[in-house]
């Protein structure tokens, strides 16, 4: 089965997505407020994909907070749609899932079930100076996050 989310329609992003930076704390508090950037792992020796949260396991960047690095950020966002789409796939069937996997998915699927109620999804890397050089228009795994959801959504209730 070929990977919808790759050429999924984008949805309304603008308005949706934005960068923690430009909030300020209290606002990142706020119902319908979703953050979805990588936490901090307590243990700066290796980081925990429990940390995850909603934020993207890959990076292009030099940081311990990922789980997997690759070279840039094309390749980051392309492995990001590849690993979500194989997290939905197995919905059903997470023995193929790690742990950490299971939780991600398990997030996921909240996203998806609350989606009428999230106003703003919020991350570190919106329309930061590196995203401008993507010619995909897609900037960040959030994009890529809040497109999978309205497509996970609209299946269930096709």
């Amino acid at each position: 089965m070929s990977n919808p989310l790759i050429s999924a329609k984008k949805a309304e992003l603008k308005s949706r997505i934005v960068n923690i930076v430009t909030l300020n704390r209290a606002n990142t508090l706020l119902a319908g407020t979703v953050y979805c950037g990588r936490n901090s792992s307590r243990n700066s020796d290796r980081f925990n994909p429990l940390d995850l949260g909603l934020g993207n396991p890959y990076s292009h960047k030099n940081t311990n907070n990922c789980v997997w690095r690759v070279n840039s950020l094309e390749e980051c966002l392309y492995c990001y749609k590849q690993w979500l789409w194989k997290l939905i796939q197995n919905e059903n069937s997470q023995d193929n899932l790690m742990d950490w996997e299971r939780m991600y998915l398990y997030r996921f699927l909240n996203l998806c079930r609350e989606l009428d109620k999230v106003q703003t999804l919020v991350c570190f890397c919106i329309n930061t100076y590196h995203n401008a050089l993507n010619k995909d228009n897609i900037y960040c795994h959030t994009q890529i996050l809040w497109n999978a959801a309205v497509w996970y959504n609209s299946q269930s209730f096709s």
